[in-house]
């Protein structure tokens, strides 16, 4: 009885901290390049925020806001998967055995297919979390 109410509580915890992640706000910061008609490789390389070097450099209204202290998230927040979970990178079945309580893990691209159906399999055993299974 006492660890069904345990449970009920970590699982309050997360969906609050859940919720909390939702609403976080989203500023985008462009440095140099803003919003202006150049040739995009990818839209993430040019949403990056770069510092305006030069003299007669200039930020217009376009280029967004520029990043400060107040934008960092709360603490409790910080560092959070969508889930409510923190994340661990693992690369063998070793690995899992290190994820903790509230960890979910993330299996590293470089696995092959061999070992990351053991290490899937050694999680579902542990019941741990599997972000990309």
């Amino acid at each position: 009885m006492k660890s069904d109410g345990a449970e009920e509580n970590r699982n309050k915890e997360k969906r609050k901290l859940q919720e909390k992640i939702k609403k976080k706000r989203k500023p985008t910061f462009r440095g140099h390049f803003g919003k202006r008609s150049v040739r995009r490789k990818s839209k993430a390389k040019w949403d990056k925020w770069r510092v305006p070097r030069g003299a007669d450099f200039h930020l217009k209204k376009e280029d967004g806001k520029a990043p400060s202290t107040g934008y960092r998230t709360s603490k409790e927040i910080r560092g959070l998967h969508p889930s409510g979970y923190r994340e661990l990178l693992v690369h063998n079945v070793k690995d899992v055995e290190n994820a903790k309580e509230n960890f979910a893990i993330r299996i590293a691209s470089a696995v092959g297919k061999k070992k990351r159906e053991q290490i899937i399999k050694r999680a579902h055993e542990l019941k741990i979390k599997v972000l990309n299974e």
